[in-house]
């Protein structure tokens, strides 16, 4: 089995934002997998893609009512590249400079606000559940 890397996107001081640490915390991780804790996507984890198959990045969302695990959509290249990236662009940086060539998902968990020092609220509490049942039922077919 390949390695698997789960990226865990937030900033636990700024309320639910923190939620994707919370859902790391919940979750079993299978043997093959490592957990990273970022604040945000960055370049430079492009580079430790590369050692893995399979990454899937945890987020906090406003979009969604229940957890949902998608692929990112691959955007098209922008001119321009800032400090903090969508997972789906910083998939295709992993592809094209530091030749990842693993599958990569996204999974959003549902949040209600991002207050600085703020607990978890309980819909974030609850997605973070939901989230690690949805990662663990799903870990085998990704």
């Amino acid at each position: 089995m390949s390695p698997a890397l789960l990226v865990a996107i937030g900033n636990p001081l700024r309320g639910d934002d923190g939620v994707a640490s919370e859902v790391l915390r919940l979750l079993k991780l299978p043997e093959e997998a490592n957990a990273l804790e970022v604040h945000q996507l960055t370049p430079e984890i492009a580079a430790t893609m590369s050692h893995f198959g399979k990454v899937v990045f945890i987020d906090a969302s406003f979009a969604v009512d229940s957890p949902r695990l998608t692929k990112p959509d691959l955007p098209v290249p922008s001119a321009t590249l800032g400090h903090t990236l969508h997972p789906a662009e910083l998939v295709l940086i992993a592809q094209r400079v530091s030749g990842f060539v693993g599958r990569a998902y996204l999974l959003e968990v549902p949040v209600e606000g991002t207050e600085l020092g703020a607990p978890l609220s309980s819909r974030a509490r609850a997605g973070a559940v939901a989230a690690a049942e949805l990662l663990a039922r799903s870990w085998n077919e990704l």
